[in-house]
């Protein structure tokens, strides 16, 4: 065989595992019970048109009432928030900004320690029946959420999916490493009439 397809071969191989390792390790340290135990919530915040971007809104993620309360830093000039470290559960989510808070109409429940997309659009309405509590600001309205408007796409190769066709490609070049990649160096045939 070829020695620079062996080694690109090797490189492949070892580029493969190197990215299909980290989720197999993942979630065996998750099955053992010494995975992670919070989640991420990241997204944008829009305004009422569903299009505009809304600086500086802090969303908060409200366990009970006001038990534990998570909160986004404020949202960029895209209106891209973030909030780590929150414990599996059941909450309420609130879009705060200055003049009042926006409330998402029901529960999101957290149940997976992952990241969970939610993009929200901040609608004006003096009819809301949902109050909060651990929020000592005016209901200016709900905040609906979005259908694919996530803050950033996860990407095939990123994904389980992606990650076994890489790593089925590399044990597939291996394999015709190892096998010799069909190189017949013999010429004749042996067999007898």
């Amino acid at each position: 065989m070829n020695p620079y397809l062996r080694r690109a071969a090797i490189l492949l191989l070892i580029f493969a595992f190197t990215f299909s390792g980290t989720p197999t390790a993942s979630a065996q340290a998750e099955a053992s019970g010494q995975g992670a135990t919070t989640a991420s919530l990241e997204g944008r915040v829009f305004g009422p048109d569903r299009i505009t971007p809304v600086p500086g809104a802090v969303v908060r993620a409200i366990r009970g009432d006001g038990v534990q309360v998570y909160s986004s830093l404020p949202a960029d000039e895209r209106g891209n928030y973030a909030i780590n470290g929150i414990a599996l559960g059941s909450y309420d989510i609130v879009v705060e900004m200055p003049e009042g808070v926006y409330l998402v109409e029901k529960t999101l429940g957290i149940t997976q320690a992952k990241s969970y997309g939610l993009s929200l659009a901040t609608v004006p309405s003096e009819n809301v029946e949902k109050r909060m509590s651990a929020i000592d600001k005016p209901v200016k309205g709900y905040a609906w959420t979005l259908e694919g408007k996530s803050a950033k796409g996860g990407g095939f190769w990123k994904s389980p999916g992606g990650i076994a066709i890489i790593a089925g490609g590399a044990a597939a070049i291996l394999a015709l490493a190892l096998s010799g990649g069909g190189d017949n160096n013999n010429k004749g045939s042996s067999s007898t009439p």
